[in-house]
């Protein structure tokens, strides 16, 4: 629910959470496009740091004009793997971006569709944007933090958008 600290949504932490066998998924639209280095937080569960090291994140950003998804997360051993798909969202449009990891196979999947409206159908399907095996990599599940919506623990890096639903 709605935190006024964070200005944020949260998520409590729970075991359906942890990226082990994950499918996460975001109904978001963004209001105005990234500026040059800016970044936009979809969803972060943890913190981002090595230390910390987050379970996961999803993210939303501009390098130097190139419109990016990103998402990744922290191995037990403080290694980031992350996942990256050049796209461009459009501006004022709803989509819905999911992350999809599989602990046996390590696959883990960046997918994206885009939603007539924030509740309404998918335009077409769900098409795989990036798709990586990570080999023998172990996410770091010790963080009991909980899931943040449109913001990071780190940065206050806002989304710049709406968020309608998180399943």
């Amino acid at each position: 629910g709605w935190d006024a600290a964070w200005n944020a949504n949260l998520v409590a932490d729970a075991a359906a959470l942890r990226l082990t066998d994950l499918a996460v998924e975001l109904c978001v639209r963004i209001e105005a496009a990234p500026a040059t280095s800016a970044i936009y937080t979809l969803i972060t569960k943890g913190y981002i740091n090595s230390t910390d090291k987050a379970n996961y994140f999803i993210k939303y950003l501009n390098t130097a004009g190139v419109y990016y998804i990103k998402a990744g997360f922290y191995t037990a051993a403080a290694s980031l793997q992350e996942l990256t798909a050049t796209q461009t969202l459009t501006v004022g449009a709803w989509y819905s971006v999911a992350l999809v990891y599989n602990q046996t196979s390590k696959l883990m999947e960046i997918l994206l569709a885009a939603r007539e409206t924030p509740g309404g159908a998918v335009v077409g399907s769900y098409t795989t944007i990036a798709t990586s095996t990570l080999g023998a990599v172990t996410p770091n599940n010790a963080g009991t933090q909980p899931l943040l919506v449109g913001i990071d623990f780190e940065s206050n890096s806002y989304e710049r958008g709406a968020t309608a639903s998180v399943s």
